[in-house]
């Protein structure tokens, strides 16, 4: 290496070590701007729109010099008009400078920006003020919205809010307009004031004694004239906790511009603070009662816990069984909720488990309580509960379902009802039938009757007089019915008429109606004297027939058995032959019939055999002679047998 590389060498490093041994600057630029509402202020024609901004050194080295420039972006706004100041007097027109600025140190720095005296309410300007500080600058852009008045409400700390509380803001709405020497001077625009947004939980109205006044409107202000506004907030409901903000509309019209001249006040300039007290709360829901049957079974219930408080909270879950019976069984158990945001729910289940068999109205429950984590001191409780609901049943028993009687008589069936619900029950009973000559009684309807217990009734018919035998009643249906009336139990009885025996005599009578109950016989000769039997009973009847205490010339003319309908009757004729030399005299005797019934014995029938004579007389003998085989050929006996047939016919008419 040469002689002159080196000393180039030793020359860069002279250079490196120079520039290392220089401290390095650190110095900081900070500037926080701010205005009416943001970067934006108000100001009428005429007058000024202010703003202010932090300017701050928060570096360790001192700044040598620090300045502020205006700068007007729109037309016929004037930059060298912004005034500038400083609490230290220090001041300047469309610019203002320092001398350093020390580290650590800040400059508070107000600023006036004229509004030209031909901006209307609604123009617009913009204002940029350049920041120097030695080579560091920063740009902050301000807006000027250009208005005759302003609304705003101001307060050191936010109003306090419960549920149900209601807390009254007075807004302030001044006229800020000015004429051209800076003097106030009056405004007809017509300014209202409006609440247009929905806010869960709140209310806001401009009149005390009424919820739904949403505006008022203010016709026109006097010079430098300020009014007070009140508005009305109720919180109603749930709002979470903490900071609130209800924001209110500002607009104006002007009846005498032609354009109407519309102007609003940028949304969020008139924003009323709340500040909303924490409180904890829960609703259960899902509770309530269920019913199981008779077969028992597991009921189940969906339940919820929501979080009507307006915080984060979380619920202990406790479950009070005590009051279930010692037979029925269920999975509830202690437990928490998860944490739950405003009005979020935390869904569960449990479950219940009724053994069968149980009794009606057999009933239970048990108590969830939700506690609050966020407030030990408040919790709320729900009730389950169940029962058993009442199962209807019964059997119906009767004694016989066909009962035979004679007419006349009752039949009477004997029915037993048992309870196979779980509970008491009463039952009504009805009876349907056609045969309503049998007079059916429908019997009373039982009174209560235990699970398992059994009642008797009876169903009364009578078989109508004169019902022939065999005769059925066709049925009666009995229907037997739960108080559910849903339940019933149908059973169906009839009647059968008892066939009634019954014979009966009786003598015949003459022309003059009167009875026959005597006949006189010659000796040798014959007659024939009859009874009227009768069918008394209700069927058909077979009668056998027999001569009772006869004498030994008495026969019955025909003894074969005779069959007669009920009521029928049919003349029973004995036959009086006595000898020729049967001795004479009366004799009493009777016929017997013999029927289902049993044997009847007629009344007294008397024949009085007399002595052969040779004609009839009025005793109604007859008298018959042999011929003598001497007479004249056949002319005796011819006469002979006249004379008897006449005899016989009158003998048996009679």
């Amino acid at each position: 290496m040469n002689k002159s590389m080196l000393s180039a060498l030793a020359v860069v490093a002279l250079f490196v070590t120079a520039a290392l041994a220089v401290p390095a600057r650190a110095e900081g630029l900070d500037v926080i701007p701010g205005g009416d509402f943001g970067l934006e202020s108000f100001g009428s024609a005429n007058a000024s729109a202010y703003f202010d901004i932090d300017i701050s050194n928060t570096g360790s080295v001192d700044f040598d010099s620090v300045s502020a420039d205006a700068d007007f972006v729109e037309d016929g706004w004037e930059d060298a008009e912004v005034s500038f100041w400083d609490e230290d007097s220090n001041s300047g027109e469309g610019s203002i400078a320092w001398e350093g600025l020390a580290a650590g140190a800040t400059i508070y720095l107000n600023i006036a920006a004229p509004v030209p005296s031909g901006a209307s309410p609604g123009d617009m300007g913009t204002l940029k003020v350049t920041i120097t500080a030695d080579s560091d600058s920063e740009v902050v852009e301000f807006s000027i919205r250009v208005t005759n008045w302003r609304a705003d409400y101001e307060t050191e700390s936010p109003p306090s809010f419960a549920r149900g509380d209601m807390n009254t803001y007075d807004v302030e709405v001044w006229n800020t307009a000015e004429d051209e020497d800076g003097n106030g001077v009056a405004i007809t625009d017509e300014i209202t004031l409006e609440y247009v947004g929905v806010l869960p939980g709140w209310s806001v109205s401009f009149d005390e004694n009424d919820e739904f006044i949403s505006t008022k409107t203010l016709y026109g202000l006097g010079a430098g004239e300020s009014t007070m506004i009140p508005v009305y907030v109720t919180l109603n409901d749930d709002v979470a906790a903490g900071p609130a903000t209800i924001e209110l509309q500002a607009s104006s019209t002007d009846p005498e511009s032609d354009d109407g001249n519309y102007y609003m006040q940028p949304p969020g300039s008139l924003s009323l603070p709340a500040d909303v007290q924490a409180y904890s709360g829960a609703t259960i829901g899902g509770e309530g009662s269920q019913s199981a049957t008779v077969d028992g079974g597991t009921l189940s219930w969906d339940f919820t816990v929501k979080n009507d408080g307006n915080v984060l909270d979380s619920f202990a879950l406790t479950w009070d069984t005590a009051g279930l019976p010692s037979t029925w069984s269920t999975d509830a158990a202690d437990g928490s909720t998860d944490y739950l945001n405003m009005n979020a729910h935390y869904s569960g289940t449990v479950t219940l488990t009724i053994p069968a068999g149980e009794s009606a109205a057999e009933s239970g429950g048990f108590t969830l309580t939700a506690t609050s984590t966020a407030d030990s001191s408040w919790s709320t409780s729900a009730d389950f509960s169940a029962s058993v609901a009442q199962s209807f049943g019964m059997t119906v028993a009767v004694a016989a379902d066909a009962i035979t009687a004679e007419p006349g008589n009752a039949a009477d069936f004997s029915f037993t009802v048992s309870n196979t619900g779980n509970g008491f029950d009463t039952y009504t009973i009805g009876v349907e039938t056609l045969a309503t000559t049998y007079s059916p009684t429908t019997p009373a309807d039982t009174g209560s009757l235990a699970a398992g217990g059994s009642t008797q009734f009876v169903l009364g018919t009578t078989v109508p007089a004169g019902s022939p035998a065999h005769a059925n009643s066709g049925n009666f249906t009995v229907t037997v019915t739960s108080s559910d009336g849903a339940t019933a139990v149908s059973t169906d009885v009839s009647v059968d008429t008892a066939q009634v025996f019954g014979l009966a005599w009786s003598y015949r009578a003459d022309d003059n109606g009167d009875n026959i109950n005597s006949i006189s016989v010659d000796q040798g000769s014959s007659g024939q004297i009859g009874l009227v039997l009768t069918n008394t009973g209700n069927g058909a009847d077979t009668a056998t027939m027999a001569l009772s205490n006869a004498p030994s010339y008495a026969d019955l003319a025909d003894a074969d058995p005779k069959v007669l309908v009920a009521g029928g009757e049919i003349t029973v004729w004995v036959d009086l032959t006595p000898a020729g030399d049967e001795a004479t005299g009366a004799e009493a005797f009777q016929v017997q019939a013999t029927g289902g019934g049993g044997a009847v014995t007629s009344g007294d029938l008397t024949a009085t055999v007399v002595e052969k004579s040779t004609g009839g007389g009025d005793g109604g003998t007859i008298t018959v002679e042999d011929e003598d085989d001497g007479g004249l050929p056949g002319f005796g006996l011819l006469a002979a047998l006249s004379a008897l047939g006449a005899a016989l016919l009158l003998r048996r008419r009679s």
